[in-house]
């Protein structure tokens, strides 16, 4: 029985850190554009409307100010592919395409108001 819970959570934690490398790079709002960072940042380009993010049991967290998970509400994934990311918040789904770091670069810097 302990054996069975520790292989799922195991199982769990790979997942979540498959998820995580697949969401790494520059995503789109379509009105903002972020660059998601291994650390858990994702920084607005030309901005600093700044987030923090995280991956747990298979839900996406974007972290408040204080970049607890507590005060996160966990958003359902609902896809994940090279190209769109699709979560649901508690207002409805978001949808997120991913872009170049060419495309990226029109936006500004990552963290900075140009």
């Amino acid at each position: 029985m302990v054996l069975a819970f520790f292989v799922a959570a195991t199982m769990a934690h790979a997942d979540d850190a498959a998820i995580k490398q697949k969401l790494l790079g520059y995503w789109s709002t379509g009105r903002h554009v972020f660059l998601y960072k291994s650390d858990g940042n994702a920084l607005m380009m030309g901005g600093t409307s700044n987030r923090k993010w995280d991956v747990r049991n298979g839900m996406y967290y974007e972290l408040g100010d204080t970049g607890d998970i507590k005060d996160a509400s966990p958003c359902k994934i609902i896809s994940l592919t090279q190209t769109r990311f699709v979560f649901q918040q508690s207002d409805g789904p978001t949808t997120l395409k991913r872009i170049s770091a060419k495309e990226a670069a029109i936006y500004g810097k990552p963290g900075v108001i140009d």
